[in-house]
């Protein structure tokens, strides 16, 4: 798997001038003592954290051997390579010569030699004084650069300073610019480019400066190195390069895409991570997906493995691509919020291919880098098992999208124009995460427990409303039964001593009452009593002994309370056995006796009279019932001022829900157009009238042509007005008529009365129904806008609306927008489809490379320029063998001889994986090497 390789690409040996410290005892002439530096170099080399070197030993190769062999025991990759000294320049520009793996001192004394020119007049060192110097090649440095084979890549050391390069005390003019420009250098060292102020020659090189004295450099890879001459300087300075192996070939890709591949020490790109480590990614990605079972036509099983960065799924039409994007769906996505038509094509798809199909997926969470795996069938639907515990559904978020749904989000429909938008705002959110329903917390469960709570805060006020607006008509009733009760019993017929039995019977009831009570809070607080004992946190698994004594104490504090207050309760019950046999034996008794019996007496006079007691009983308990009632009601009175604040401020809480909802849109949309500088973004507030209306309609059950005219004007009333305070004037009023159920103040207001069936129709929803209308409110209407290929952003001219654009367009505008936001795994499906090359190019591509070093990227395609000119870190190929879909292989032998199945999946410098990417990307070599010709007018130069 690729990775970034730790390099220090110029070191060089004792072969000349290197500073042996003096606790080694060396002597250049003693083979073991040549080993033991050897490993002590290899040894400082691993302390510093360094995995790759290439020496750079002037003018000689003599070290190689034993170096690359003693880097292999210890784990470090020597490239071979020396340091040369040109015929160029006032003293000889110095070149880097680095070659492939297997080279060996003898291939360096052959190439010093030969292409890098030096002979008997031009020895590679001559002798001045005591001491041995580096000589100067016979060739110039342009002429070792034609010469050089293809298994040897150079670069310029120390470009800036003595006997570099761009050094003006070593070379200018011409040759400087023509030695810079040549093909075959591959990488320079500028020295420290992190800050480049100034305006001489060498800021503005460093800041790669295109002018009249300075080259073209944008495509010149910028490398760091020591230039170690003694072992304390090794790794000093270094670079970081991606490379899936230490290879000669991968070295050559990371230059020719610097950019991509490689870090240098200096590179602001490093500060922010940990460690300064670009290894030491922490965003969410996935390392593995295998589809088991039937995968349409096919049984046997397909197992992919992926980069954090950006993965390619390569494959001629037919091998599978789809299936592995839709796998990615089932797993981890949903078509919920699709649009019909591609919702539609997404399911008939994972019918036929994944019905029968087993899925499963590892993936790694953000930051803590929790692995987890993830599984899909059509039974059990999406679940993930973590390290422990039973599995749970699956809420580890990837985005997964295909050219067609990009497209058909924001494609023009003239029979809504607001489609568009809420398409668009429906994938935003999503991305946001706005519309995770089943997920504590989010956005959309707040807002559903808000309606909740202004619902039933609304319908309590109704309530209220309803029974204080009858207070006068019971206290009417109240009189008619007080009517006739002195019908029966005429006050001034009462007696004091009547008045004071009815009172004792008033206080028996009352303590019947009152104990049953007190007797019901006894038993509860006994059950609440019970649970609390049950009711602590269990311990720690990794408890230690303090702590245990600590909780063993305060479980005995707990006991002993639950003890005490049982005891108490105990107590207070004795104390009421105790009470109410006193008031059955005590003088009250007594006298609720005498009471009883006076009430059962004039009961008797009632009935001597004609008169039925029964019908007197029941006429006071009715008035003492009622005038209770009243007394409630009144009491209730103060509860209409808290219950309407209630209502309002759940209604607060709603209108924030949504001003939240705005804000994150805003911001994203504004962190897009900084970002992409291509893209920008109009909002308008409640201005999707089309959408309320059918959001209204759909809640109604209308028909599509019942009352059309009357929800269009209505939806225009409410929601055209461009003034937010009048706007918000007429939703209230709206909102006051649906909890009502009165819309006569709507009808005066919305400048035309209502017509009688639909004022009707409104009149005779449900309750329920209606407030579920009254908290529908029209969305945002957003309005994007691209930049024309080549425009000036200061130029209004140059913006064209999204809806306007071609297909291809408003799929490159919408995959700016996607790559340009997010941090969760992003797989495509195709996206170059409808895309004109160029805009692949100039913009998909780049949006790619800068967007995968925050997120993963896995695309599926069939166009060469996502993963040669984006620099995939891994390419996947498939291939359909007619029963079954699979990772393409070819058999090689391993280092020890035996026939392997190499699967194609890595990076470009794979002689594989690009013989694979020409083939099925480009129609392969012959067709690509003609097109080739023919832009160049049939010549076969480079």
């Amino acid at each position: 798997m690729t990775k970034w390789w730790k390099c220090d690409l110029q070191v060089a040996t004792p072969a000349w001038n290197f500073q042996i410290p003096p606790d080694l005892h060396y002597r250049a002439s003693d083979e073991r003592s040549r080993r033991r530096f050897a490993e002590r170099y290899m040894d400082e080399l691993a302390t510093r954290g360094i995995e790759v070197i290439a020496l750079a030993d002037h003018n000689t190769g003599d070290w190689i051997d034993l170096m690359v062999a003693t880097g292999k025991r210890k784990g470090i990759v020597v490239f071979p390579g020396c340091e040369v000294t040109t015929g160029s320049g006032s003293d000889g520009i110095h070149l880097l010569i680095i070659g492939a793996l297997d080279k060996t001192t003898r291939d360096f004394d052959r190439l010093l030699a030969g292409a890098l020119g030096f002979d008997e007049k031009h020895p590679p060192f001559h002798q001045v004084g005591s001491q041995l110097q580096p000589g100067s090649s016979r060739k110039s440095v342009v002429d070792i650069l034609d010469d050089l084979p293809s298994d040897y890549l150079a670069c310029a050391p120390h470009a800036l300073t003595s006997n570099g390069l761009a050094s003006a005390a070593t070379v200018k003019g011409d040759l400087r610019r023509r030695a810079l420009t040549h093909p075959r250098l591959s990488a320079v060292d500028p020295g420290d480019c992190a800050a480049p102020d100034g305006t001489n020659f060498t800021a503005r090189f460093r800041r790669r400066e295109h002018a009249s004295d300075v080259p073209p450099l944008k495509d010149l890879a910028f490398i760091s190195t020591s230039d170690a001459y003694r072992l304390e300087d090794l790794g000093r300075r270094f670079c970081w390069i991606r490379m899936e192996t230490p290879s000669l070939e991968a070295l050559r890709q990371a230059f020719l895409d610097h950019d991509s591949r490689i870090r240098c020490d200096w590179d602001p790109r490093l500060q922010s991570l940990p460690g300064r480590d670009p290894n030491q990614t922490r965003h969410a990605r996935i390392e593995e997906v295998r589809l088991e079972g039937t995968l349409g036509n096919s049984d046997e099983s397909v197992v992919l493995t992926f980069h954090p960065g950006l993965n390619i799924i390569a494959g001629a039409r037919g091998t599978g691509k789809s299936t592995v994007i839709a796998a990615f769906r089932q797993l981890y996505s949903t078509t919920a919020t699709l649009p019909p038509a591609v919702k539609e094509e997404a399911e008939l798809f994972a019918e036929s291919m994944l019905a029968d199909a087993r899925l499963s997926a590892l993936h790694c969470l953000e930051n803590s880098l929790e692995r987890q795996r993830a599984q899909w069938s059509r039974k059990r639907g999406q679940l993930t098992q973590a390290a422990s515990g039973p599995p749970v559904p699956t809420t580890f978020r990837v985005r997964v999208v295909n050219q067609k749904e990009l497209y058909t989000r924001i494609a023009r429909n003239r029979q809504d124009p607001g489609a568009p938008s809420r398409n668009f705002l429906a994938f935003v959110d999503e991305g946001l995460a706005l519309l995770e329903s089943t997920v504590p917390g989010s956005w959309w469960r707040r807002r559903e427990d808000a309606i909740v709570e202004w619902t039933a805060a609304t319908v309590a006020d109704l309530r209220l409303r309803a029974d204080l607006a009858s207070l006068p008509a019971l206290r009417a009733r109240v009189l008619e039964l007080q009517a006739q009760v002195e019908a029966f019993d005429p006050p001034d017929a009462a007696t004091d001593e009547r008045r004071t039995h009815q009172r004792r019977l008033r206080e028996a009831k009352a303590l019947r009452e009152r104990t049953a009570a007190f007797a019901a809070w006894l038993d509860g607080l006994d059950r609440a009593i019970a649970a609390g004992a049950d009711a602590t946190a269990p311990l720690p698994e990794d408890a230690s002994d303090d702590f245990v004594g600590l909780d063993t104490a305060l479980a005995e504090a707990l006991e002993n309370t639950r003890a005490a207050l049982g005891r108490s309760t105990a107590n207070v019950r004795n104390v009421l056995v105790h009470l109410l046999a006193q008031a059955e034996t005590g003088p009250w008794s007594r006298r609720l006796a005498e009471a009883q019996a006076a009430e059962q007496s004039h009961f008797e006079a009632l009935r001597a009279q004609g008169l039925d007691p029964a019908v007197f009983a029941q006429v006071r308990h009715q008035m003492v019932t009622q005038q209770q009632l009243v007394r409630a009601l009144e009491q209730r009175e103060p509860e209409r001022a808290r219950i309407a604040g209630r209502v309002a401020s759940a209604w607060d809480a709603l209108e924030k829900l949504r001003a939240e909802r705005a804000a994150v849109r805003a911001e994203l949309f504004d962190t897009v157009t900084a970002r992409s500088g291509r893209l920008r973004f109009k909002l308008r507030p409640q201005g999707d009238q089309l959408g309320w209306n059918k959001q209204i309609r759909a809640l109604l059950g209308l028909r599509s042509e019942t009352f059309l005219e009357e929800t269009t004007h209505l939806a225009k009333w409410l929601w055209g007005e461009p003034d937010a305070a009048k706007r918000a004037e007429r939703g209230q009023l709206w909102r006051d008529a649906l909890v009502s159920g009165d819309f006569r103040a709507v009808s005066v207001r919305a400048q035309a009365d209502l017509k009688t069936p639909w004022r009707k129709r409104l009149e005779s929803l449900d309750e329920a129904v209606r407030l579920r209308l009254a908290v529908e409110v029209a969305d945002d209407l957003v309005e994007m806008s691209f930049l024309r290929d080549s425009g000036n952003p200061k130029r209004e001219s140059d913006w064209r609306d999204i809806t306007s654009g071609s297909p291809g367009q408003c799929t490159a505008a919408m995959l700016c927008f996607l790559l340009n936001h997010g941090v969760e795994p992003l797989v495509l499906d195709q996206p170059e489809d409808d895309i004109d090359p160029e805009w692949i190019a100039n913009l998909v591509v780049q949006e790619i490379r800068a967007s995968r070093t925050t997120r993963q990227v896995i695309i599926a395609t069939l166009n060469a320029n996502i993963p040669v000119n984006a620099d995939a870190e891994r390419i996947i190929v498939l291939e359909n063998t007619g029963s079954a879909i699979r990772v393409r292989t070819t058999e090689e032998k391993d280092d020890a001889g035996q026939i392997v199945q190499t699967p194609h999946a890595g990076a470009l410098e794979q002689a594989h994986i690009r013989t694979n990417v020409q083939e099925i990307l480009e129609g392969g070599v012959d067709a690509f090497t003609r097109r080739h010709r023919k832009y160049r007018g049939g010549n076969d130069g480079t």
